[in-house]
């Protein structure tokens, strides 16, 4: 096929284009008013902060000192892949440009906060409580953890939908980002959000859990999903909710993610999808449904198993004549989103 030929099946397939899969979240214009997503008004303040896509960051040696650089303060992990962290971090300034390399997730944030949103107030309403007290704000009262946060796009969204939300990521420019540009909206509050140079690893530590844990596209830029998964399970509450989204592992995604994406349109930089990464929906399942409490693996009859089952698979499907992305029940070709709930019981002593 010629690159012609190629690119006309790339537009007349677009409805299952790729999503950028970033250790980041989503911008969500939330249900009640707030302070618009812009080219990021303090671009040239993190411009400062941190050097932008089109600097001498792209070299090798600068890769490698952004990837020293955002790892040296935090422990190490299993999980985090050093040249992932060195990706993110060289376009962290452009967390906040709609029209910049994470455009894409701009456009299709709606989608995943709505799909978040619908799930939360279903989970909710099935165990009793009156949600019409939550007066439009399904996270109102909860503790929410944003692994991978980014720039803070989601974690902002969810702020605003009433959680108490904890941003953490690997990147330290990321972080740092995010923290610029959170007092731009006078309703985000350190009450309401707050940020970490992290790993969910080292959260593990502490004795804080999670209502709602969101790990969105980050599960195929790990080094070993099971651990990592494992890890972001064993954050959730028992009767919380675990959102993870990612990439199918398809012809189509590959085609989709990397030829069209990456090599046709250049939407993103070429290298930023790996499609040996992907992860098809059953895997993640089975994943998830094995998790297990590390430190009662020995001690309970069931290996301290979490206890999660899958609530619902839904695909993210988007339309290039509109420019917009839409939820999809049965077309997980290439991008899907997970619920899984952890049940209401504890480990075993």
């Amino acid at each position: 096929m010629t690159a012609t030929g190629a690119a006309r099946a790339t537009t007349r397939h677009a409805r299952h284009a790729y999503l950028i899969p970033c250790a980041a979240q989503a911008v969500i214009t939330s249900p009640r008013p707030a302070t618009p997503a812009t080219p990021f008004s303090t671009h040239a303040a993190a411009a400062s902060v941190i050097p932008s896509a089109n600097q001498s960051s792209h070299s090798p040696s600068s890769a490698s000192t952004l990837a020293s650089a955002s790892s040296s303060s935090i422990p190490p992990s299993r999980s985090v892949d050093p040249s992932e962290i060195a990706k993110f971090s060289r376009m962290a300034s452009q967390w906040w440009d709609p029209h910049g390399q994470v455009a894409p997730l701009h456009r299709m944030n709606p989608v995943r906060v709505r799909y978040i949103r619908e799930q939360v107030t279903k989970h909710r309403r099935d165990r009793g409580e009156n949600v019409n007290e939550l007066e439009g704000q399904p996270l109102k009262g909860l503790d929410v953890l944003d692994v991978g946060c980014g720039g803070g796009l989601l974690a902002e969204s969810l702020a605003r939908l009433g959680g108490r939300v904890h941003g953490v990521d690997a990147a330290s420019a990321s972080i740092r980002i995010a923290e610029l540009h959170a007092p731009q909206d006078p309703c985000l509050t350190p009450s309401s959000l707050r940020y970490s140079c992290t790993t969910a690893e080292s959260l593990l530590a502490s004795s804080q859990r999670y209502d709602v844990v969101c790990a969105l596209e980050v599960v195929e830029h790990v080094t070993h999903p099971p651990s990592f998964i494992q890890t972001i399970a064993t954050l959730v509450k028992p009767g919380g909710m675990l959102f993870m989204s990612t990439i199918n592992k398809t012809t189509k995604s590959w085609f989709m993610t990397i030829v069209g994406a990456e090599h046709l349109l250049r939407w993103v930089p070429v290298g930023t999808h790996d499609w040996e990464k992907f992860i098809p929906p059953s895997s993640l399942k089975r994943m998830i449904g094995s998790a297990h409490h590390p430190a009662h693996a020995r001690d309970t009859s069931d290996g301290g198993k979490l206890h999660f089952h899958v609530q619902d698979v839904c695909g993210m499907v988007y339309d290039p004549l509109r420019c917009s992305w839409s939820l999809s029940s049965d077309d997980t070709d290439v991008n899907y989103i997970m619920t899984a709930v952890r049940e209401d019981k504890a480990p075993q002593q």
